[in-house]
C-alpha cells in the first residue's frame, strides 16, 4: 500500500504518522511528506516501526517494498 494511502486510511496527519514511527526531527511532518512523495528515503528505523505498527493493526500495512516503489516512481519522474 502506498504510504500516503495508508496514513489517510488511518486518519493520521503527516506529523502523527511520523510520531507513530518515533521520528521527531526538526520538522517531522515535512520529513514524512518527502518520504511519501519519494523525494527522500525514510530511515530504516522509520520503516521498521511502521512495519511493526502495520502488523499490530487490522487492515493494510506499509512495508519496505512499498517505500522502495514510491522512491523508484519519484526517481523515474526526475
Amino acid at each position: 500500500m502506498h504510504p500516503k494511502e495508508w496514513r489517510i486510511s488511518l486518519g493520521m496527519s503527516q506529523a502523527e504518522a511520523a510520531a507513530t514511527a518515533f521520528y521527531y526531527g526538526k520538522n517531522p511532518a515535512r520529513a514524512w511528506q518527502r518520504w511519501e512523495t519519494g523525494q527522500l528515503e525514510p530511515p530504516l528505523s522509520v520503516v521498521h516501526y511502521i512495519e511493526q505498527y502495520s502488523m499490530l493493526c487490522d487492515g493494510p500495512g506499509v512495508w519496505l517494498q512499498d517505500w522502495l516503489e514510491v522512491r523508484r516512481e519519484w526517481l523515474a519522474r526526475q
